[in-house]
């Protein structure tokens, strides 16, 4: 898995799906926000974050890419993750 990038309407566009499985590409501006790009190419907003430090992680479906835009994911990936502080 690469590092996080700064995610554009356009990159996220260019990304090819993988062959087999999902790929998963984290933002650089809204940390544990990704979008995952299945081998069907369907493209999906999700969010990762820990409630109050707890080790377990969350794993949350914010929306597919074209119905959310990316800065609606921007805006509640920032909110959960204001909430889980």
């Amino acid at each position: 898995m690469d590092g996080p990038i700064r995610l554009t309407d356009a990159a996220v566009e260019r990304m090819k799906p993988p062959a087999s499985g999902r790929r998963e590409v984290f933002d650089a501006v809204v940390p544990g926000l990704s979008v995952r790009i299945t081998s069907t190419g369907v493209r999906s907003w999700a969010l990762r974050y820990r409630i109050q430090g707890e080790s377990r992680q969350v794993r949350e479906t914010i929306g597919r890419v074209g119905v959310v835009s990316l800065t609606d994911a921007r805006e509640r990936a920032r909110a959960v993750l204001a909430l889980a502080a």
